[in-house]
Order: C-alpha cells, then structure tokens, then sequence
C-alpha cells in the first residue's frame, strides 16, 4: 500500500548444519532474508546481458494503457511469518504471564514460529515507542505480518518486472545512486537518462515526486511501474510533473509451509464443515481478520499505522460493510471448497477506515450454512398484524439469515411508507393520482414482499460465479382484511391504483433494497443462498463434505451471532407499534389523517438463476476466474471494476494459492503477461533443510513502508 525505500542481498555462500534448524530454521529463515548489493541488473536478477529496446520498456508508446491485463501473471515472495496468521494470545493468560512465559526478545525465533510472535508483541507492549492499542490479532495481521508482506512483496515484484521486461545490459543498473539526486533508484540508465521506478502497489513514498520532478527538470524520462492501479489522483499528480505512469498488475503469491495448528484461524472458521479437517485460511480471510471489531478500533488502528515507522499492509481500502460472497468451487485437490468475497474499494482509507469485516464474514458463511441444512420451505418471514402466529419458522428464528430477512421486511415497510409520503414530491404526486372513495385519495391495503431475482452466474471447470444476485419487490392489493382499513374501492380503481404502485412507488423501494447499506445484510446472506444451492445440486451427483449438513434440519453450529437475544417477536411488536401508531399514517394540509397498510414478508424458498455461456461470461467478467483464484494469495482488484476480492479455501493446498504456481519456474520477457514464478526460495529452503551446501543465487527483497525511514522489524 503505501511505502518506498530500498534493502537489498545477495545470498552467497551458505553452510548450514541440520542442528541449526531446532525451532523452525531461523538461521535459514533470517539468511534467505539477507541483501543483494547495487549493481548491474542482469546480475541482480538473472535477466539477459542485453540493453532493452527503448519500446519495450514500461511507459513506452507501446503500452499506452500500461501491461494488457492477465491474471496469469504471477510470482512469489517469501512470507514465513504467514504461517502464524491464525493464532490469537493464549487464552486466559495476562500480560504479565505472557510476558513471562514468552519474553520479548526474538533473537534466534524461527519467524514462522508462535513464541516469535508473542516475544515480539510484548516488546511492542512493553518497550515500543508505539503500543499497538487494538487487539493482537489485528497487530499481528497488520504489523508483525504486514511488515514482512511490504518488504518482500516488494522486492520481488521489482525482480518481476526486471523479468518481463528484460531489463538487463551494460547500461541499466539496479539499486543505483541517481547522478545529481539524493537518493537511489530502481531501474536507471545514466547513458539515456532514464529511471524506472517500482511500485507493487498503487502510492508514492511521500517526498519522493519532489525529487523525480527535479530530474525530469534535469532531462530525465522518469516513469513508474505500479503492480497495483492507482488512482486518479495519483496518476494526475505524476503526469503533471512529468513522470510517465504503466500499471503491470502481477499476482504475488506468499511462499511458506501452512499449518492446521497456526495457519488456519479458530475465530474465523469460514465455509468449515469440520473445522478439524478444513480448516479455512488465505489471505482474503487475513484481510477479513485484521480489520477492527469497533469504528473505534478501526480508526485507532489506522492513525497507528499512518505514524508508524514502518508502513503496514492493512487491510484498507475495503469497505468491509460491502462484503459478499461470489465465488465457490472445488479446489484443485478434491478435498476443500475454494471461495471469494467481492467488496467494493474504500476510497478514503486513512480519515474514514472500513471495520467489521469478521462480523460480515461470519454472517455470510453462517447463512450458507444455515441454507444448506434448513429445507427451502423454511426460508421466509411474514409481518401481517393479523398473523402474530405466522411470523417466521421457529428454525429459522434461530439464525442470523432469519434475522436479517424479518428485519429487512421491516425495513422495506418503513421503506414503502416514506416513499408514498405525501410531503415528499414522489408522494404527493402518488396520492393526487390515486383514485378517491367519498371525494379524498385513499390507499388500499398493499401486499408487499421480497424475492430473488433471476441471479447471473457462470457454472465452469469446478465451481460458480456469482456475477449478479439481485433481489425484487413484488406488490399487489391484499385480498384479507385489516382492521380499521375505510378503503373500500372497486376492482377497476384497485387496478388503477395498482398500475401506480407499480410505475411510481415500487421502483424506488426496490432500488433501495438491492443498493441501499440498510439491506446490505440482505444482499450478503442472498448471494449465499445462490452458493449453497449450487453446492446442494453437486452433492446430488457425488456427495462432499456437505453431505451430512445438507437438510440436517441441525442450525446448532450457526445460532444467532450478532445479537445472541434478539427475537422474532420483538421485531413483530416493533412492526405492529409502526403500524398502529408510526410511519404508516400522515396528515395533509386539509387535516384529514391518510394511512397507508401495508403487509408481506420475504421469501427466498426460490433461488432462480440464469447460466450464462462461456462466451458471454468472457465478454461480461474478463479475467474473472484468475482474479478469484489469485485473491486466495492475495487480496486482488478486479481490474477497473472498482471492487476488491478477498479469497481463502478450506484445502490446506490452495489456501494461499500454493496451487497457482507451477512445478518449475516459467519467465518471459517483454511484458507480455506470461507468468514468471521464482521458486528459488523454495529450493533455497529444501536444500538447507537437508543440511546441504548452497551456493551463489541473487535475491532482491525490497522493503515498503509509509511515511518514515525504517522498517519495523519484529
């Protein structure tokens, strides 16, 4: 996200006894960490001794809208610290005990190990010039392991691009001091006056334009690569001072070895038939974690990470309230469910953080549950002040999914009554157009519910994307009776009547539930309605690991979450108070009172859905399936489409993409997008282990950070 500075190594000779690897390898861990020197970048980074074409170089004419998108275009970085990305502080230990039991010092820890981790959180707590406040798991996502996220991601994707674009030769080198600047560069060709500046993601280092916009002062063809979209500001900011802009959105993919015990988190068990064998983890499920529970929290947190020293990979930039699931799928082994969220992208990330985003996961992967174990029969809610017996199934009332379709039920009653208003415009012209009974406008008792629309998907090679899942109001006169109800009118006006509810009124209201953040709830637990029928249908065929949920009639792993005592019959007093008393009667200026009833309810006992071609699903969602796949390694923007996807899986070979990268290594030049995937962490990392003799391999790990000169190093 935000950082600029550079580390470098090279990894040289390395002789490693097999005693040093007690406690998880630090020696190796901390010597694959080590620096390369600055120099000429087809020593660096391997790339051919050849200079570049001018034209093929990043920010050339012939990228005028930088690197064509492909979402096979990855590469890996090492991130051992993920391994941790599960574990929370020991339960029921206090500071004092865990500061006993664990220290603060992390000198000789294995960086994938627990006790590394809280050593290291004591010391933030202790003698940290900047206590975290927020809770250790949000510190531990967003500092201890985004700090290592930052430094090495980085790095690599320098390295990445150096890879794609060939960039290599006599002239261009790497890490150099920059003549008549105060600071080094990435790429620079001192012979053409060049320097090519790598971002892996979309921001500047505060400070940094100052200095480049003097060099294009100086005759320089300054231009930056960013692995990440960046916005509109931004790129305005750079072009007006000269510097050329190319976006090369690559897939970085985190390597380390997972395991059940700590990679895999117990307070976030998403989309987990048995959380004992699949557990559910990625990175989109870290993301999820180290947001904040509270507004509070979020904001805090933020603040911390803006003035920390070392820049953080929090996850902002998502609007968490947004959250929804779509995508589901079989991983690549058989034996998990691989999954994505979409959110859209938070703009103001600093002054106005996004929070909430376990409690809104939660409430996804529940209702999935709560759909597949509940028959369709079961799924819907009714408010009718003449039915207090028929308000919803007594299953049902015991899951969040039952709770947010009885409150959003409500919720489009409120709705409807503002909208027909007759003191807004919409509502006076709505009343002066009714049909009158006895010389005043009088409105029928309206039926009013909620349905799923035709939802769009795409079923292919193992799995369902949720393109659209919109929901629909019906409306239509209600055929009982209702106390206190004078309107009495004839078929021809009720059909007049109606034609205006449908033209004026219930487009408003329907825009509302399908847009509106009130029903945001509504929308999340739909769309995981349109996953689980989808995973019901292939059950049918070969039975998974659902099979003993689907239609257990058993809701007793997902029980109400968010609000433990809320009750049915507490929203049906709270509609009956509106309707007696509230929103569902105005005065006009005549002084005659005008009420308006309304009834109905939601029903998802239907989940339609159209399967469109793969033609049209390629034309529709380009890039579609990479950017689900890519968002289990990391949490990835779908192109220009203004949402983020955050993805995890069940399989513990797919959690953090480890399926997304090939047997060998595959590099090609030119930034073409072929995927250039280095595995020399991996060998480096089996060959230590076996106690042998490593030699030479250059490795550039490049540290990102915020606002401030160093690095937080835990």
């Amino acid at each position: 996200m935000r950082t600029r500075n550079w580390i470098a190594t090279r990894v040289a000779v390395l002789t490693v006894g097999v005693g040093l690897f007690a406690g998880g390898l630090p020696a190796l861990q901390q010597a694959a960490l080590a620096s390369p020197k600055s120099g000429p970048c087809s020593e660096t980074f391997g790339t051919p001794d050849k200079n570049p074409d001018y034209n093929d170089l990043p920010g050339s004419d012939k990228y005028p809208n930088g690197s064509p998108p492909d979402e096979n275009r990855r590469y890996t970085y090492p991130n051992p610290k993920r391994a941790v990305s599960g574990i929370d502080l020991p339960p029921g230990m206090d500071p004092d005990e865990l500061l006993e039991k664990y220290g603060d010092d992390t000198e000789g820890l294995a960086l994938d190990s627990p006790e590394r981790a809280y050593a290291a959180w004591n010391r933030n707590q202790t003698t940290g010039k900047r206590p975290w406040s927020g809770s250790f798991r949000t510190w531990l996502i967003n500092q201890y392991i985004g700090n290592e996220v930052i430094g090495r991601r980085g790095d690599a994707f320098h390295k990445k691009v150096a890879e794609d674009f060939g960039i290599g030769g006599s002239e261009w080198q790497c890490e150099q001091k920059i003549p008549g600047a105060k600071r080094r560069g990435d790429f620079v060709n001192a012979t053409r006056k060049i320097l090519i500046e790598v971002k892996s993601d979309g921001v500047y280092k505060n400070g940094q334009l100052g200095e480049d916009k003097k060099l294009v002062e100086q005759g320089w063809d300054v231009r930056y690569v960013f692995g990440r979209e960046p916005t509109a500001e931004t790129v305005a900011e750079l072009e007006a001072a000269g510097i050329k802009v190319h976006v090369h959105r690559a897939a970085a993919i985190p390597e380390f070895t997972p395991n059940k015990e700590n990679t895999a988190p117990e307070d976030l068990e998403l989309f987990t038939p048995d959380a004992k064998t699949a557990p559910s983890a990625g990175d989109g499920v870290n993301a999820i974690r180290g947001s904040a529970d509270t507004e509070a929290e979020a904001r805090a947190n933020q603040q911390q990470l803006v003035d920390a020293e070392g820049e953080s990979s929090s996850p902002g930039g998502v609007d968490f309230s947004t959250l929804q699931l779509s995508y589901v799928g079989t991983s690549k082994d058989g034996k998990g469910l691989d999954y994505s969220f979409k959110a859209a992208q938070n703009p103001d990330e600093d002054t106005n953080p996004s929070w909430g985003g376990m409690a809104k996961a939660h409430l996804a992967s529940d209702a999935f549950f709560t759909w597949l174990a509940l028959t369709p029969d079961k799924f819907w809610v009714n408010l009718n002040p003449t039915q207090p017996d028929q308000i919803m199934d007594s299953t049902f009332a015991k899951t969040d999914a039952g709770r947010v379709l009885l409150e959003a039920d409500l919720a489009m009653k409120h709705d409807f009554a503002k909208t027909v208003n007759p003191k807004t415009a919409l509502g006076a012209r709505f009343w002066n157009a009714l049909s009158r009974v006895g010389g005043q406008p009088c409105m029928p008792v309206i039926r009013n519910w909620i349905v799923p629309d035709t939802a769009k998907v795409r079923e292919q090679d193992g799995g369902i994307y949720i393109l659209d899942a919109p929901l629909k109001v019906n409306s239509v006169p209600y055929e009982g009776v209702i106390p206190g109800d004078q309107c009495r009118k004839t078929t021809a006006q009720l059909e007049h009547d109606q034609r205006l509810v449908e033209t004026m009124i219930r487009p408003v209201v329907e825009k509302r539930v399908n847009t509106a953040p009130e029903y945001a709830d509504l929308r999340r637990v739909y769309a995981s309605r349109v996953a689980a029928e989808w995973v019901a249908q292939q059950d049918e065929v070969t039975p998974g690991p659902y099979h003993d949920i689907i239609g257990s009639d058993d809701v007793s792993r997902w029980p109400l979450r968010q609000d433990k005592n809320w009750s049915e019959q507490d929203t049906y007093q709270r509609y009956l108070k509106s309707f007696n008393e509230g929103d569902y009667k105005f005065e006009r200026r005549s002084g005659n009172w005008i009420y308006t009833y309304t009834v109905g309810g939601v029903d998802f006992s239907k989940s339609p859905k159209q399967d469109i071609s793969r033609a049209q699903f390629t034309k529709e969602a380009p890039g579609m399936p990479g950017t689900a796949a890519n968002s289990r390694a990391q949490v990835t923007d779908y192109r220009d489409t203004g949402t983020t996807w955050l993805g995890g899986s069940t399989s513990e070979a797919s959690a953090f993409g480890q399926d997304l990268v090939p047997s060998s290594a595959t590099t090609k030049a030119q930034g073409d997008g072929a995927s250039a995937i280095s595995v020399a962490t991996t060998a480096l990392l089996t060959a230590l282990t076996a106690g042998l003799v490593v030699v030479g391999g250059a490795m550039a790990w490049r540290s990102r950070r915020r606002r401030r000169a160093v690095l937080r190093r835990y």
